[in-house]
């Protein structure tokens, strides 16, 4: 399958409220068109937003005794990089104020782009948290 193919359909899929694929459908050619506007190559610009802001580490609570530790655990899946990076992006996109949803989307993908927004500071902030917790990596187990 072709990696911009696989991004299009990722990035759609986690678009779907409710169950309607035909809506999430229509807001991503809405959306692709806005980016085609904005920049030249839109799918060069959000191939490189996700590449720069999918994490390689998650954060996993584990209780041990009365004890909870935070696990650094690295995601060794592209497919789960890449999911992870689209969810920030869209989730990121909902605490920019403009006008449409639309509108913050398509600026968190180029803020994203450029290493500056909200999902490269939460990645910043999950490599803290991992640099932090790299101790408890015994407990992995």
């Amino acid at each position: 399958m072709n990696y911009n193919l696989f991004l299009i359909k990722q990035f759609e899929s986690l678009l779907i409220r409710k169950g309607s694929t035909k809506l999430s459908r229509n807001f991503f050619n809405k959306f692709f068109n806005e980016m085609r506007q904005e920049t030249q190559k839109p799918l060069k610009c959000l191939d490189n937003s996700i590449s720069n802001i999918q994490p390689n580490f998650l954060i996993i609570t584990r209780k041990k005794g009365k004890r909870v530790f935070q696990v650094p655990r690295p995601v060794l899946s592209k497919k789960k990089r890449v999911s992870s990076g689209i969810k920030n992006i869209i989730k990121n996109s909902k605490n920019i104020s403009e006008k449409t949803f639309i509108k913050s989307c398509q600026q968190e993908v180029i803020n994203a782009s450029l290493n500056k927004g909200f999902s490269k500071k939460q990645q910043q902030d999950l490599y803290k948290l991992v640099l932090l917790n790299r101790a408890a990596l015994q407990f992995n187990k």
